[in-house]
């Protein structure tokens, strides 16, 4: 079977393919019950993609021209098709989903998903702390913004976000040092959706972007989605390292640095403001703008809270993105975006292609506990939650280490511990073993580039579970380990 390809074709590669094949089916050249190549041998005898031969595959079975059967791979089916060319044709949704979605990595957001299954103890999650919001102060607080809001156009919020809440926001903003008016937010429900927009807005196919070389992989996820290529930079106990990032920049030309202005998802460490002042200068130096992400700096736990690069930006070279999913509520979403007036007004105007209604309810929510002062109640109490969890679980993390060569940094704050196991302990293996004694973490693997780099650490969460949790699930994690060594 001969196949010819132009790349520089505006056909789709899979169409050429089962174009080509479709013509040597009919033509008789490829005779009934003929074994196709495999998808593996075809794609690298063409040197493409797998899955643009999975894709051309499934066309042609939809049509009724290939069929496949188990352990024998596909073989040519005339007469199916003969028999079925005025049958139903089913849409071949495997085949229709671009590639860079389908090869989309699902291990992280599985693991997550699974470690909240009913009996388990999760140290996996990055969710807030249940404690400061009972249920009954969060339900008559619902209950007086229905029925003080009731002239309001029926529960919808301008695309740029509730006036009311925009304003709330500078006064939130100007106590961590930011400069700004109403005109400089736009309101988003996450800062993973921020974050999506602004690369889709900007990036061009193959622009670079800076991240720290351990970050949630939703970061560098969301750059190569957008078109973009991750280029990570080494990170020590002071968070990136500035040194090298000058020859980085000239040879890269990055369109972005991005950066947390916290403490850091996974390892728990906080950007230096040495290292902040470095980032700003290069960015001022080489005109290249800073992504800043926040959803920690708020949470320190020892000393003094972290100032943010956008409070030392005097050029509007940052663009702060700020989310209270550590900090609110539970389940009430909300996230903002501050930056060149310029800037939001076009991604107002991009955001408004893609969503009709932004959540009222959750930022009337934010803007009562803004304007009456709770939140800044709400953080202090959390504060003083999270000290009392992070230090319980490093207390036994200490008891551990005793007997099993653990070694971890204590975080000053944030929400995360990462820790590194004895190097014959694979954390996938120790994450079953901990799951049959009803606790789960994250993996490392999801964290590197190279996953390999990660087969030996674990993220803990403290935030969500209790104290009483964090208790019964170290004890668990003891119990993994000690399997874990012996096998």
């Amino acid at each position: 079977m001969n196949l010819e390809i132009e790349r520089e074709s505006p056909v789709p590669i899979y169409l050429q393919i089962k174009s080509q094949v479709k013509g040597q089916i009919l033509s008789g050249e490829l005779l009934d019950g003929s074994p196709m190549p495999s998808e593996r041998v075809l794609a690298e005898q063409l040197g493409i993609h797998r899955n643009t031969v999975t894709r051309a595959y499934g066309e042609l079975k939809a049509e009724g021209l290939l069929r496949a059967s188990q352990g024998k791979g596909y073989r040519v089916s005339v007469r199916s098709h003969k028999n079925t060319i005025a049958a139903l044709r089913p849409v071949n949704w495997g085949a229709l989903t671009q590639n860079s979605y389908a090869d989309t990595e699902s291990s992280f957001v599985l693991q997550f998903a699974k470690s909240f299954d009913d009996g388990i103890i999760s140290f996996a999650g990055g969710i807030a702390a249940r404690e400061p919001y009972p249920l009954e102060e969060t339900a008559r607080i619902i209950e007086k913004i229905l029925r003080t809001n009731r002239e309001k156009a029926y529960f919808f919020a301008s695309i740029q976000g509730d006036e009311d809440l925009r304003r709330n926001l500078v006064k939130f903003v100007s106590r961590k040092g930011i400069k700004a008016d109403s005109s400089n937010i736009q309101v988003f429900s996450d800062n993973n959706q921020a974050l999506h927009f602004i690369l889709s807005m900007f990036l061009h196919p193959g622009d670079s972007v800076i991240v720290d070389e351990l970050s949630s992989p939703d970061v560098p996820r969301s750059v190569e989605l957008a078109g973009g290529h991750v280029v990570r930079v080494p990170s020590d106990d002071e968070g990136m390292v500035c040194a090298t990032m000058a020859g980085i920049i000239e040879e890269e030309a990055p369109a972005f640095i991005y950066v947390e202005a916290g403490y850091s998802n996974p390892t728990g460490t906080a950007l230096s403001t040495a290292r902040k002042k470095e980032l700003l200068d290069l960015s001022y130096s080489y005109g290249i703008p800073i992504i800043e992400a926040d959803e920690t700096s708020e949470l320190f736990l020892d000393g003094a809270p972290l100032p943010t690069i956008k409070s030392m930006d005097t050029g509007d070279n940052v663009i702060y993105l700020h989310s209270f999913a550590l900090s609110m509520i539970p389940g009430i979403g909300v996230s903002f975006v501050v930056a060149n007036q310029g800037m939001i007004n076009n991604l107002c105007n991009m955001t408004m292609l893609h969503i009709v209604n932004s959540d009222w309810a959750a930022q009337m929510v934010t803007v009562e506990h803004l304007a009456s002062g709770k939140l800044y109640e709400r953080l202090a109490e959390f504060r003083a939650i999270y000290r009392k969890k992070r230090d319980l679980m490093c207390a036994r993390l200490d008891e551990l280490a005793e007997h099993y060569p653990l070694r971890y940094v204590k975080p000053g704050g944030g929400v995360y511990i990462w820790v590194e196991l004895p190097r014959r302990i694979s954390a996938k293996s120790l994450l079953t073993r901990a799951r049959r004694h009803g606790v789960t973490f994250m993996t490392g693997e999801s964290f590197f580039e190279e996953p390999s780099r990660g087969r030996s650490h674990i993220r803990l969460n403290y935030s969500y579970p209790s104290l009483d949790e964090i208790e019964r699930g170290m004890d668990a994690l003891g119990l993994a380990l000690g399997e874990a060594l012996e096998g």
